[in-house]
């Protein structure tokens, strides 16, 4: 019996994880988006009453700590009009007696399957895509929003693949990666997941050669430890000194094609508070920064919560000589400078390391 109730756990969070993939990735397919919303809520309904039948094992005092930081998502929803943390919060709580490695093997032919969905619809034209041009080029999103969704979805698959690989020839990993950065350079056009991928490729093969020794050296463990506070801080002094007028910061911002002048732009116009705003955006003015969305959007108590998962996740993988799970971090962190992904679990998977963490010291 206990069994069946694990299996019967396990199937109903690999749906609702599912259901939330679909309801972030097929905005574009029409007669269905009108729906995405109604899946996004049933998914929400589904890990909460996962929850309900996992939390008889909890005691009171974690019954009620748990129930308020739920409702503060709740509250964190309303007012940034935005379930992201919600969903990501029920699904660290409902990662209970599940491995973590065969999530990750999951969530690598959840994204392949919908990469193939999505691409014909496309050509069977029951999409309507955003067509994105860059210097006179077309950039492709085969049924994504944007191109550089679709970008996403291929470097995480790469990343998925490095870790599935973690014990083994990383040759498989690196062909697959070679062969993603060439569609990207030619369908796509995604510079920082082009960059990102080749970056990964690149500290992941210097690193076994070195046989661990650049993850383990002191200075690498500290600033991989605390990266998302660094960069965090970083983002907001760079944004300071651009008000300034300081020269550098507006050659940087060319660079990150006008990064730093939306981030102190949405700053000037919402205020940081502990719940967050509701940011309006639109096609030219966009909050692409992790960073500044987390800080602007969920607010101060969010930015600490963020903070707790990724120094806990990384803690924890160094403590488990897990050193590709240290890479894929470092590497995501400093992607989320530039992409608003960071947060949102239906990109970035290996959020969900923390829920194992949570649950295994419950």
């Amino acid at each position: 019996m206990v069994i069946q109730r694990k299996k019967l756990m396990a199937w109903l969070f690999y749906i609702s994880y599912f259901l939330i993939m679909v309801s972030d990735s097929f905005t574009q397919v029409r007669r269905m988006n009108m729906y995405l919303n109604y899946i996004d809520y049933l998914a929400v309904a589904i890990l909460g009453i996962v929850f309900l039948i996992q939390s008889k094992k909890y005691r009171l005092k974690q019954i009620v700590f748990i129930s308020l930081f739920i409702l503060m998502t709740i509250v964190t929803m309303f007012i940034s009009k935005d379930k992201n943390i919600l969903k990501l919060v029920l699904l660290i709580l409902a990662f209970k007696d599940l491995d973590f490695d065969r999530f990750i093997k999951k969530d690598f032919y959840f994204k392949i399957s919908i990469i193939i969905l999505l691409a014909i619809l496309y050509f069977l034209g029951l999409t309507d895509n955003n067509l994105v041009y860059r210097e006179g080029i077309l950039r492709n999103s085969f049924g994504f929003k944007h191109p550089n969704n679709l970008g996403l979805y291929l470097m995480m698959i790469c990343l998925d693949y490095y870790y599935m690989h973690k014990n083994n020839s990383i040759i498989k990993p690196v062909l697959l990666s070679i062969i993603v950065c060439l569609l990207i350079y030619k369908f796509i056009d995604s510079r920082t997941t082009f960059i990102v991928i080749i970056g990964a490729t690149i500290l992941i093969i210097i690193n076994k050669i070195l046989k661990n020794r650049v993850v383990n050296n002191r200075i690498v463990k500290f600033v991989s430890k605390n990266l998302f506070l660094i960069l965090l801080i970083v983002s907001i002094v760079f944004v300071y000194l651009y008000q300034r007028g300081i020269n550098f910061t507006y050659t940087l911002n060319r660079l990150l094609t006008g990064r730093i002048y939306l981030n102190s732009l949405f700053l000037s116009q919402y205020p940081i508070n502990f719940l967050g705003h509701d940011i309006l955006t639109n096609e030219k003015l966009i909050l692409d920064s992790s960073y500044f969305n987390i800080l602007l959007k969920y607010g101060l108590i969010c930015i600490l919560f963020f903070y707790q998962v990724f120094n806990h996740t990384i803690k924890s993988a160094y403590k488990n000589k897990n050193y590709i799970m240290v890479i894929i971090f470092i590497v995501l962190l400093f992607y989320g400078f530039s992409e608003s992904f960071l947060y949102k679990v239906s990109a970035n998977a290996f959020l969900l390391y923390f829920g194992k963490i949570y649950n295994e010291a419950k």
